[in-house]
């Protein structure tokens, strides 16, 4: 999910420290992979509008790959064209290949700009040793990377970890990355696939197009040709053609199309699950991991407005003038939505719609029909995901020394105010006044469930449960409905609790206002991809979701403190993927016997933690407030053309 989502009022001040934090990402991230042995970031050929592997202005630049000789590299051919790839070695031994920044579809930009993805070929080995370009975005959300070199519309790019690329049928799994539908960035050490390879798992992941790029229906446009009318759902397109790019070309690189598990964290676990219902999409894998996301959608009529607030703040009127912006003009353009119109809805501006086209109808309405009944599902959520935007929330000048609590929140919003982020409060009232019960009613309920918490804390809980746990609960409740559904889903809690603090420096850790970050939002990525060592350095032993541990010491320090993390958890929660991917039962000797969820057995969770456990309906009286609320709380936006803030 995008930190711009929710918080686009403190982007001026992040600015300023996210120019430092790139600087020193760089510098990290080239220690980081020197350390692994994994190629530094780079440059590589792109393939041009005509499909033809054409050199990429990155290209200029010096690349470690010239230093490789021929028995470093590995050449495989595709259904596209030949790719190099890098023998990663350790001590002389190899431990496993790479292949990077590998073009599934040709360049976006120019006439190809929403259009749906076109595959990408080429005569010459493509050079597969560096990353490729990632999806344009804005630098002031967090992951983007402010360098045209790195970051423009050729950016259909996946890249291959895999033990060996040789004929062995081996597991696969294809990653799709979060950020909110509007940034992200795969070729992040945070997203290695080393550590699946290393466990004899083919590890994928790719870039895809991203907000008004990805996500913006520009069909209705004056001038705007019929090949335009499926725009509103681009990075899905993408997303799809690179699983068939996976499907026609993975055993080439070792693994087994048969045996593919698409994963994912927030949007990445948004968009796993939207594909799980589309048949065009879940033909092409057999199992699935959602982390932190599950299926919400738009309509066509909430499409169109945000598409119409994008061209207002781009100046331009027509399909023509839209599609001569710059990249940079774009991003400006859809910044200036989000902050003028963010702070007013809780909707998520750019993202999937029901398009008649691409998803004809609502996913939910497609899973409790029977569609991907047959793919084995691992989904869960983390215990408290919106924590891990306290960060940017200053307690002093917001509420000062009232806390939110739910009845102040929805009483404000009844009143005409809001005080923290007026977004998030106008949901907790909408989903308050559709569940039927009054505001004390659902604080009661939370507290009584939470001994010893404070009424913030049952506020933030609420939250958690309306923009994650209640999409994903319903999820299974929807595959559990289907005419002759299968007994293959899993649901899984992470409640370790990380001792950082978001106080914003704004209050000591001992203040009771300097909110703990808890079992925040993407804190489960290092876990399963088996790698949070490779976040420490120096004195620290640093566990971050988005930057390396001496980044955050040299200059978030205030915010992250000295930390370290069970050891035992990192096996607990990689070889359960490792397990689910290979098999497509998570069970192994790391965990207690994981039982399927089933509503006759008492919904069974497993909870990650420091010792793992299995648990019965966890906060079931809180899941039990929103059975009367119908759809999704937080997703079921308004859709009225009038939508004047």
């Amino acid at each position: 999910m995008s930190v711009r989502q929710h918080h686009g009022r403190y982007r001026g001040a992040r600015l300023g420290v996210l120019c430092l934090l790139i600087l020193g990402l760089t510098l990290g991230l080239a220690t980081l992979l020197a350390g692994s042995s994994i190629a530094a970031p780079g440059s590589a050929g792109a393939a041009g509008m005509t499909g033809v592997v054409t050199p990429n202005a990155a290209a200029a630049a010096p690349s470690a790959a010239a230093a490789d000789t021929p028995q470093q590299t590995v050449v495989v051919k595709t259904t596209h064209g030949a790719v190099r790839g890098r023998k990663v070695t350790a001590d002389g031994y190899p431990i496993y290949n790479t292949f990077f920044g590998i073009p599934y579809g040709q360049d976006t930009g120019g006439a190809n700009r929403w259009l749906p993805p076109k595959p990408a070929n080429w005569t010459k080995i493509f050079d597969a040793r560096d990353f490729g370009p990632i999806a344009p975005q804005s630098v002031v959300n967090g992951e983007g990377i402010d360098d045209p070199k790195l970051m423009n519309e050729d950016c259909l790019r996946l890249n291959i970890w895999t033990p060996k690329a040789d004929n062995k049928k081996r597991p696969v799994i294809v990653y799709i990355h979060g950020g909110g539908f509007t940034e992200g960035n795969p070729t992040a050490p945070w997203f290695s696939g080393k550590r699946f390879a290393q466990d004899g798992v083919v590890y994928v992941d790719m870039s895809y197009r991203l907000g008004p790029w990805g996500f913006m229906d520009v069909g209705f446009l004056p001038g705007a040709p019929k090949a335009y009318k499926a725009s509103g759902n681009l990075g899905l397109l993408d997303q799809r053609m690179a699983l068939k790019f996976v499907h026609d070309n993975i055993a080439r690189f070792g693994g087994d199309p048969n045996k593919v598990t698409l994963a994912g964290q927030s949007a990445g676990g948004w968009s796993d699950t939207i594909h799980m219902a589309l048949p065009e999409s879940n033909k092409l894998f057999q199992r699935c991991i959602a982390m932190s996301g599950a299926m919400q959608v738009g309509d066509v009529d909430w499409a169109k407005q945000v598409a119409k607030w994008t061209m207002e703040a781009a100046g331009v009127t027509t399909f023509a003038e839209a599609q001569a912006l710059t990249v940079q003009q774009l991003n400006d353009a859809q910044d200036a939505v989000y902050t003028q119109y963010d702070s007013n809805w809780w909707c998520m501006l750019y993202r999937p719609i029901i398009d008649g086209i691409t998803i004809k109808q609502d996913p939910k309405t497609s899973i409790r029909q029977g569609q991907g009944k047959n793919i084995a599902l691992m989904t869960g959520t983390t215990a408290d995901e919106m924590q891990y935007w306290l960060r940017w929330a200053d307690w002093g000048t917001l509420y000062g020394d009232t806390e939110a609590t739910i009845p102040s929140v929805y009483d404000d919003v009844a009143n005409g105010g809001g005080r923290w982020d007026y977004a998030y409060e106008r949901m907790v009232k909408h989903a308050i006044d559709a569940s039927g019960k009054t505001a004390q009613q659902v604080e009661a309920t939370y507290l009584a469930g939470h001994p010893g918490a404070a009424p913030f804390q049952a506020f933030m809980d609420m939250l958690n449960d309306l923009t994650f746990r209640v999409p994903v609960t319903r999820l299974v409740q929807n595959r559990l409905a289907a005419p002759q559904h299968r007994n293959n889903n899993y649901v899984y809690l992470f409640n370790w609790k990380s001792q950082k603090y978001y106080s914003n420096g704004t209050y000591p850790n001992d203040d009771p206002r300097a909110y703990q970050a808890g079992a925040y939002h993407a804190a489960d990525i290092g876990f399963a991809f088996g790698i949070p060592e490779e976040w420490s350095y120096g004195p620290w032993k640093e566990f971050a979701p988005y930057v390396p541990g001496h980044i955050l010491e040299q200059y978030w320090g205030t915010w992250y403190p000295e930390m370290t993390w069970p050891s035992q958890l990192v096996p607990q929660m990689h070889n359960t993927w490792v397990s689910f991917v290979k098999t497509g039962d998570p069970n192994n000797p790391n965990i207690p016997k994981w039982p399927t969820y089933k509503v006759s057995t008492g919904r069974k969770t497993l909870v990650f933690d420091t010792t793992p456990s299995i648990t019965s309906d966890w906060r079931g009286s809180d899941r039990k407030l929103w059975n009367a609320a119908p759809g999704d709380p937080l997703y079921d936006c308004p859709t009225s053309i009038a939508l004047t803030p």
